[in-house]
């Protein structure tokens, strides 16, 4: 690999931030596009060089690898599209309408905003393994499965940097929940790891915000140390 290469990659890693991009959601019906031929096969092209991420061990066949998506990696992404996030926003204001302290909570977050300004939304899932331990999610061949699913996770998000597109990693709030699962025909056993929103820099958005984070990370001496013995 040829140093113009390397210099490349290391501008679209240290380049890339966390962008919350958020849009009316009462307005979404009037100002949601699908996505382009161009936009949709740059969305495949991300998904693609997201899955060759490392992963040390097979997903659970049994409990994971039974139906359509049968491939050994421990993560899943569940992709939504323009109108399937209008769709998804549409039962949201529904459950809303039930007075239901969570979902009115839900529909007063920034998720719906978020939402109407999506060009994707990717749930990124992981596979835990069947355990009778209670805490599953710290057995050792889980917590692999969850750096296995996070490395896929940061491809995807590079690859929309590469792209010109924006990125936020969510925890997902209301769209974590068991219902929305059901709704988003998601398998309850898969664990959300982050609720992905990427959209071209090209489309509109009422209000654009940096994330928090980025600059109190430190310098690398505030996190490596190296070890001599």
């Amino acid at each position: 690999m040829n140093q113009h290469t390397v210099d490349a990659v290391a501008r679209v890693i240290s380049n890339r931030r966390t962008t919350k991009r958020l849009c009316d959601p009462g307005a979404r019906h009037e100002h949601t596009l699908p996505l382009n031929p161009d936009e949709r096969a740059v969305l495949k092209r991300m998904l693609e060089v997201a899955g060759q991420a490392p992963f040390h061990k097979p997903a659970d066949a049994d409990t994971h690898r039974q139906e359509s998506l049968a491939s050994p990696v421990p993560w899943r992404f569940h992709v939504l599209e323009p109108e399937a996030c209008v769709a998804l926003l549409d039962w949201l204001e529904q459950q809303a309408a039930t007075d239901t302290p969570p979902w009115v909570r839900a529909w007063a977050s920034k998720v719906p905003a978020l939402l109407a300004a999506a060009g994707v939304l990717v749930m990124a899932t992981w596979l835990p393994n069947p355990s009778d331990n209670p805490d599953p999610e710290f057995s050792h061949a889980n917590i692999e499965h969850v750096a296995a699913a996070g490395a896929a996770v940061q491809n995807l998000m590079l690859m929309a940097e590469a792209s010109d597109w924006d990125s936020y990693w969510s925890s997902g709030g209301v769209l974590r929940e068991p219902d929305t699962f059901e709704r988003l025909g998601i398998s309850t056993r898969e664990q959300l790891l982050g609720a992905i929103l990427l959209t071209p820099r090209t489309r509109p958005a009422d209000k654009i915000m940096p994330g928090g984070l980025f600059d109190k990370r430190g310098t690398m001496s505030d996190w490596t140390r190296r070890v001599a013995l």
